[in-house]
């Protein structure tokens, strides 16, 4: 092999090398759900409250507290935990970072499981909102 292209071969391991040790990062910036709810959605804001709840209760989500179109969530493992605010009215819910603990959060990046985490709860919540509106569209 010539000069040139032991260089070349040499700085394409290099960029693979930093591309799979990005690929690998555990903290990522953390993940803000804004879900609309699909137009054929016919559930009022009472009606939305119950799948999520639901989603909550099955993805294994503590609920702290509730207000009028606002839910506080909280959910510990091994030593871990993490805090949501979930606020939800119009046909539409959003999920917040609220609070974390032995998640590496700083500058706006958490640990990738608290993405994980809030990913899956939110295909829970929408799993819940086809089973409510299921629900509901038979009883009319």
């Amino acid at each position: 092999m010539n000069l040139m292209t032991t260089r070349t071969l040499s700085r394409l391991v290099f960029i693979l090398l930093l591309a799979g040790l990005a690929a690998c990062s555990r903290v990522q910036p953390i993940l803000t759900v804004h879900q609309q709810l699909p137009a054929t959605t016919t559930l009022n804001d009472e009606q939305l409250r119950t799948p999520l709840i639901r989603a909550l209760t099955r993805a294994k989500w503590t609920i702290e507290e509730e207000e009028a179109n606002r839910i506080l969530a909280r959910i510990d493992f091994r030593q871990h935990s993490a805090s949501i605010t979930i606020d939800y009215a119009g046909g539409r819910y959003d999920i917040r970072y609220r609070d974390s603990h032995d998640l590496d959060y700083a500058d706006g990046k958490i640990h990738k499981r608290y993405n994980a985490l809030v990913k899956k709860l939110n295909r829970v919540i929408l799993q819940e909102v086809r089973i409510a509106q299921n629900l509901n569209g038979s009883l009319q």
